[in-house]
């Protein structure tokens, strides 16, 4: 029979073998793939138009002209300018004008009675510039005749 102080001494023995036994073995690996995408970046800015402005005009039925000039030569390439009436944040009513127009005329008796504020943006597809300097217009509608921006 195996006394206390001999299976103690197997089991320290067992312990050494198993540990030469089994040894770590470092491993290395790597992955390549010929196979790669690639593509390009391209950054633009859509210029804001400039000097809008708002008049009216007309006897018996007035309008509202704006006008604006266009932005200084860079930036992507205008395709429409939107001029937009906004109460209290609420759109009012939004008007897309071609690149090449100046000045865009609508009849204020078409527009509700109260305030708003006109802004316009130059745009390239869906990319916008900032609203024109030097910023929104105020238009007060009381009557079809009792307009002023």
């Amino acid at each position: 029979m195996i006394g206390r102080r001999g299976r103690v001494t197997a089991l320290v023995v067992g312990a050494a073998l198993t540990a030469t036994l089994v040894t770590a073995t470092p491993a290395s690996a790597s992955w390549t793939d010929p196979d790669h995408a690639g593509g390009t970046v391209a950054a633009g800015r859509v210029l804001p138009p400039t000097n809008f402005s708002c008049r009216t005009e007309g006897l018996l039925t007035k309008d509202l002209v704006f006008s604006w000039q266009s932005p200084a030569s860079g930036g992507l390439p205008r395709e429409r300018y939107r001029i937009e009436l906004r109460s209290a944040g609420n759109l009012i009513a939004a008007w897309d004008v071609g690149a090449s127009a100046t000045t865009y005329r609508v009849n204020a008796g078409l527009l509700a009675i109260g305030s708003a504020a006109a802004t316009i943006t130059s745009y390239s597809g869906t990319w916008h510039s900032d609203p024109a300097a030097p910023g929104s217009r105020t238009v007060n509608v009381v009557t079809s005749l009792l307009v002023s921006c």
